[in-house]
């Protein structure tokens, strides 16, 4: 039996094959709001979640790390929050129908892969040289469009 409310410790915990998966123990809805008090989301935390359409970062939330959410084939909206430092790599790989991230200027670090597959790509704010001058096309490779926005926005 699934349960319904899903806490910190289940999505900081790092799973994998062998420990199973997020979505075998927690009902995941198509629109998630991270628990606030999280400081990083778990490896493979919601890998192949295929009901996940919209996913919001609490502010708190640090480091987003690798395949955390891979495959999530429904995937097409994504809120980071001003707090993410770091986006581990393949962490939103073959989210296909993403159609557009805002990745905030405080973003220090995209691993490679972390968005190779995806839709839209927005980088803000533009200036922000110490992401710009790391991106590279591994970050984003097969994605859509990969642009740089002149402010930062919040939808």
């Amino acid at each position: 039996m699934l349960k319904k409310k899903l806490g910190i410790e289940s999505v900081e915990r790092e799973w994998s094959v062998n420990a199973g998966y997020l979505i075998d123990y927690y009902k995941i809805l198509s629109s998630l709001v991270i628990p606030k008090g999280c400081r990083w989301i778990g490896y493979c935390a919601f890998y192949y979640c295929q009901k996940l359409r919209k996913v919001e970062f609490p502010e708190g939330v640090e480091v987003i790390s690798e395949w955390a959410f891979y495959n999530c084939k429904r995937l097409r909206k994504v809120i980071i929050s001003k707090t993410v430092k770091r986006i581990g790599r393949h962490s939103f790989e073959d989210c296909k129908s993403l159609k557009e991230v805002r990745i905030p200027s405080n973003v220090r670090e995209i691993e490679w892969h972390a968005f190779t597959g995806c839709g839209r790509i927005v980088v803000s704010p533009s200036n922000n040289s110490s992401l710009k001058n790391q991106v590279s096309d591994l970050m984003f490779w097969g994605c859509n469009d990969v642009k740089y926005a002149e402010e930062e926005t919040r939808d």
